[in-house]
């Protein structure tokens, strides 16, 4: 479902390569690193190996995820704004520098699922150690460059054999009770928040899959996605002022007005964004 708002910005003349780039290295640091490590740490799990051997926070540290007892069984949040930047590492037991970690998942894991997971990470990109180019690296000479459409095809292809679990697209009735769903959670965070800056995403995240059925999270949320919704037709002028005005404000220190923070929530909150009206 993440992978189709690329496809779609791929096409878009709103937006330009510099910003592709940045959409498609968020979208693996993030979304795939993220699917990548959780397989990742349930392989050590079930093969009863250290948890210690690989660090997978290592862009973003999140201490309560890294010391839970079982992350990859954690709920995947659909209503998150953000998945945290993910990079699998490895550390050498003798001087602590950042060793190939890939090199070590092919040791520690034999046969072909240390190869497979190997493999999905490469096409990931989102590898950390002394030796390898910085995480986000994206030139044609790193040894990690990611791909969407070669992870999406490694995962398709090697899932079952990873972790017994298939990996497939969703069909248009699980996308559906999917969208339906995460609308439904986006919805609910968006009446409990009191955060300006929450409430500008939360609306900017139902406002566009309202309107083009795209999910969209990360840095590109206020953004992108806002220049997105700024270009369609669907959306009233009055909108996309009040949206454009709102997101100028948060730059510059944030609103000192409750009232325009309400009615940027009345936004996310209204059911047909095309028949919304002010009163």
């Amino acid at each position: 479902v993440h992978a189709k708002f690329v496809d779609f910005c791929a096409a878009s003349p709103v937006i330009d390569e510099s910003w592709l780039e940045v959409i498609k290295n968020d979208f693996l640091s993030g979304c795939c690193a993220n699917f990548a490590g959780r397989i990742t740490q349930y392989c050590l799990f079930k093969s009863e190996l250290d948890g210690d051997i690989f660090s997978f926070s290592d862009v973003e540290k999140d201490e309560q995820a890294e010391h839970a007892p079982h992350p990859f069984a954690e709920p995947v949040d659909r209503a998150a704004r953000h998945f945290p930047k993910t990079a699998l590492s490895c550390l050498d037991e003798n001087d602590g520098t950042k060793t190939e970690p890939l090199q070590t998942l092919r040791k520690v894991l034999s046969g072909s699922l240390g190869a497979s997971l190997a493999q999905l990470w490469s096409h990931c990109g989102s590898i950390s150690c002394d030796e390898c180019q910085p995480v986000g690296y994206n030139e044609e000479t790193s040894p990690h460059q990611g791909d969407i459409e070669q992870f999406l095809s490694c995962a398709e292809e090697n899932c079952f054999i990873i972790c017994g679990i298939p990996f497939k697209r969703l069909d248009k009735k699980s996308e559906k009770q999917f969208l339906l769903a995460r609308k439904q959670e986006l919805v609910s965070a968006l009446e409990a928040s009191n955060d300006q800056h929450v409430i500008f995403e939360l609306v900017i995240m139902i406002l566009l899959q309202q309107v083009r059925n795209l999910v969209v999270s990360g840095s590109i949320t206020t953004n992108i996605a806002l220049d997105i919704l700024l270009a369609e037709k669907k959306v009233p002028t009055q909108v996309k002022t009040l949206l454009q005005e709102t997101r100028e404000c948060l730059q510059s220190g944030g609103i000192r007005d409750t009232q325009t923070i309400a009615k940027v929530k009345t936004l996310g909150l209204c059911r047909d964004i095309a028949k919304f009206k002010f009163d």
